[in-house]
C-alpha cells in the first residue's frame, strides 16, 4: 500500500557564483535540500515501523500528528528533468470517536529543471486540504476504503501557484497507523505515527484541463514522543 517515493540527490553543491541572483539560488536550493532530506529520513524511519496494533487503536478521542509532506508533478513519465517537485509541513488530526482525519499540508516550496547537481528553487503559493470532503479512520464501515482498524483515508484538494502558473489537485490518499508505544498515558498515544500516499493513476489538472501524473506522500509523528 505504501509505495516508495523517489528522491533525486543534487550532490555537493558549493557556491562559486558572485551575483545575487545566483547566491539567492543556491540559498532557496538549501533550504528544500535540508527540509528534503530530513523528511525523507522521517518517512523511511516510519514506513519501516509495523502498523499500530489493531487492539490499540483507540474508538474515542483524538490524535496529532506533525511532520512532512512530499509531491511530485510528472509532466513526462519517461523522465526526471522535468520534474516538480515540493515538500511542505504536515499537520493532520485522527479523531477516533468521529471515525475521520483532517490537516494539511502548508507552508511549501519547490524544485525544477532537475539535473544530476542542479535544480531551479521555487515559492509554492497555496495549501494541501486534507480530509474536507471525506476521510475515514478505521475500517470504513460503509465502503471499503479501508478494511483495518489501523487504516486510513484522507481526500486531498488544493490550488497551488507554481511560477505563475495554477495546478489544481483533488484525489485520495491511504495510509496507516505505525508503531505502538508501550506504557502510554491513552490509547491515542500509544500510535507512533502516521504515513500514506495516493495511488497510482493520481493526477493534477494543469492549465486548460491537462492532466498531469502526481505522487503525494505524507507522514507524522505524534508530538508528545519528540
Amino acid at each position: 500500500m505504501l509505495s516508495r517515493l523517489r528522491i533525486i540527490s543534487f550532490g555537493a553543491m558549493t557556491m562559486l557564483a558572485t551575483g545575487c541572483q545566483l547566491a539567492e539560488k543556491y540559498v532557496g536550493l538549501s533550504e528544500y535540500q535540508d527540509r528534503a532530506t530530513q523528511f525523507a529520513i522521517q518517512a523511511d524511519t516510519l514506513r519501516d515501523m509495523e502498523g499500530t496494533a489493531w487492539k490499540t487503536v483507540p474508538t474515542s478521542g483524538s490524535a496529532s500528528f506533525v511532520g512532512g509532506g512530499r509531491i511530485i508533478i510528472n509532466p513526462n513519465p519517461d523522465t526526471i528533468s522535468d520534474d516538480i517537485r515540493i515538500v511542505g509541513d504536515l499537520s493532520i488530526v485522527a479523531d477516533f470517536e468521529q471515525a475521520t482525519m483532517t490537516g494539511a499540508i502548508s507552508n511549501m516550496q519547490g524544485v525544477g529543471e532537475l539535473s544530476v547537481n542542479d535544480a531551479t528553487p521555487f515559492d509554492v503559493e497555496g495549501s494541501v486540504v486534507l480530509g474536507a470532503g471525506h476521510s475515514v479512520v478505521g475500517t470504513d464501515t460503509a465502503g471499503t476504503l479501508t478494511t483495518r482498524p489501523n487504516e486510513w483515508y484522507v481526500d486531498y484538494a488544493g490550488s497551488l501557484g507554481i511560477l505563475g502558473e495554477i495546478y489544481v489537485l483533488d484525489g485520495g490518499i491511504d495510509g496507516g497507523f505505525v508503531g505502538t508505544r508501550g506504557h502510554a498515558s491513552s490509547d491515542a498515544q500509544a500510535i507512533h505515527g502516521v504515513i500514506g500516499n495516493t495511488a497510482h493513476g493520481e493526477t493534477v489538472t494543469h492549465g486548460q484541463g491537462n492532466q498531469l501524473p502526481i505522487f503525494i506522500e505524507i507522514f507524522g509523528v505524534n508530538p508528545y514522543l519528540r
